[in-house]
């Protein structure tokens, strides 16, 4: 791909990226059990997922193609006239490697009871448990940052690209005479780690060791296997009055926030592919490089270190969660009019959230002291479970129904006016309001999909209608 960055007005880019195909594919069974029994109504559950995907590996710029950057403001001045002569400012080559195919399978196994203890008062409690294990590659072409030694995990069947392994101080001792991976001498700290530099590194940036993942008590997809992903749900309905004009429900539950592909996809190609940015330079009217060829030579001692890993995901990270909790005080005034007083809560935790591991620390000394932790390499962009969010609101509903005025309106209309007073994490008062009227032919509303803060819930069944209100419920079968 040819660029013309600073002359566009006369010169299109030529060329363009790579394609592929991006496909998905969810091969899923589920089967649900109800169990009526007395005062008890049981409800158990199976869901598992064969999820698959395949994705182009793409890291811009034309990938394997080379992105050739020409300006005007050097040379001949004129962008076009320096193709002609073969004399790019800036080239960017990306060595690829293969399309991502990846796979897993998603298990989630249920059971609940709601039991009805008196006329006035219903409980119910629920289990849920999901085992997310990471995906797989088929091409064995993942790999994960090891933040012990500053080193890569490999699964079985993955061999770096010598070019990669070049720009972390590392090469591949099993093969000491290959010209392209020339491997120099240890030292005693080297040895310890398990590692060789590259021939021609600086002498005081360590190297970085490749471990294969089951060396280090990993699986092919390069994660921690978490299997106490329980999920409690627990929830009551209470008419404290004899009449049916007043009742207080409230509920808990704990919901796991499945990732799918994007952390597999992420961590792929990273040690398989060699990525090089190079400008040219120019002294005395003589350029650093010209075409045929695309860049200039690797130099070890400048290539060492500058590692970029885009994207790490940590070997021990968990899939998020939410507690989610409401307490819902309804009372009808006259048969017409009904309030609604809620409180929804809401504490999401182990949320993604994207840190470069190789940060210096701060200093208040200029410039800073502080190393790097890992010098052999440039950028660690990792994915961690360090995000969390909290969310608190009060919801006030008045709701208002009458009769039709006309064998043309046969159902009911209706108004309805609510408050919403949320504080959310950082802290920060959000005051909604808003007022409704609409004509119904049924006797459920507001619909369930447009609501955020979201609606305070009934935590002791699926969800269900009643005459003046929709209730979302915390149930044992929900994801």
């Amino acid at each position: 791909m040819f660029n013309f960055s600073d002359d566009p007005g006369n010169y299109s880019p030529i060329g363009r990226d790579k394609d592929g195909t991006t496909k998905s594919q969810t091969i899923q069974f589920a089967d649900n059990l109800t169990w009526i029994k007395e005062r008890h109504t049981m409800k158990f559950g199976v869901d598992v997922r064969h999820v698959r995907y395949q994705d182009l590996e793409s890291f811009g710029g034309a990938d394997d193609f080379g992105a050739f950057t020409f300006d005007q403001g050097i040379l001949t001045g004129n962008a076009f006239a320096n193709l002609l002569l073969g004399l790019p400012t800036k080239t960017y080559v990306a060595q690829s490697g293969p399309d991502v195919q990846a796979h897993t399978i998603q298990t989630g196994v249920y059971a609940q009871d709601e039991l009805r203890i008196n006329d006035r008062l219903t409980v119910s409690f629920g289990l849920r448990w999901q085992a997310l294990p990471a995906f797989v590659s088929d091409l064995s072409n993942l790999t994960a940052f090891d933040i012990r030694n500053g080193g890569i995990i490999i699964p079985a069947g993955n061999t770096p690209r010598p070019g990669f392994l070049a720009t972390i101080n590392s090469c591949n001792p099993a093969d000491p005479n290959n010209s392209a991976d020339p491997c120099g001498t240890q030292s005693p700290a080297d040895q310890a780690l398990g590692c060789t530099p590259g021939l021609g590194a600086p002498a005081n940036m360590p190297c970085a060791p490749a471990e294969y993942a089951n060396q280090v008590g990993l699986g092919p997809g390069l994660r921690q296997f978490y299997k106490r992903s329980f999920q409690p749900r627990l929830g009551f309905a209470y008419r404290p009055f004899a009449n049916n004009r007043t009742v207080l429900r409230g509920g808990f539950g704990i919901f796991t926030m499945t990732n799918l592909g994007q952390l597999s996809f992420n961590t792929t190609n990273i040690d398989v592919s060699v990525v090089r940015t190079t400008a040219n330079s120019f002294t005395n009217g003589q350029p650093a490089y010209q075409f045929p060829s695309a860049r200039t030579a690797d130099n070890p001692a400048t290539i060492a270190g500058t590692g970029d890993f885009y994207q790490n995901t940590l070997t021990d990270y968990r899939d998020p969660q939410s507690a989610q909790w409401n307490l819902t005080v309804e009372r009808e005034i006259i048969p017409s009019l009904t309030l609604r007083e809620s409180y929804v809560g809401m504490s999401s935790y182990r949320m993604s959230q994207t840190v470069d591991l190789d940060q210096l620390e701060p200093s208040s000394i200029s410039p800073n002291p502080n190393s790097k932790p890992y010098p052999n390499w440039g950028r660690i962009l990792s994915t961690t479970n360090s995000g969390h969010v909290n969310y608190n609101g009060l919801q006030s509903e008045l709701n208002l129904r009458r009769a039709a005025a006309s064998p043309s309106r046969p159902a009911t209309s209706g108004q309805r006016a609510s408050e919403t007073w949320a504080a959310m994490h950082p802290r920060r008062l959000i005051r909604k309001s808003s007022m409704a009227r609409r004509w119904r032919t049924v006797s459920i509303w507001p619909p369930i999909a447009a609501t955020w803060p979201p609606r305070a819930a009934t935590a002791f069944s699926f969800p269900r209608f009643t005459s003046f209100h929709l209730a979302r419920t915390a149930d044992s079968s929900r994801t």
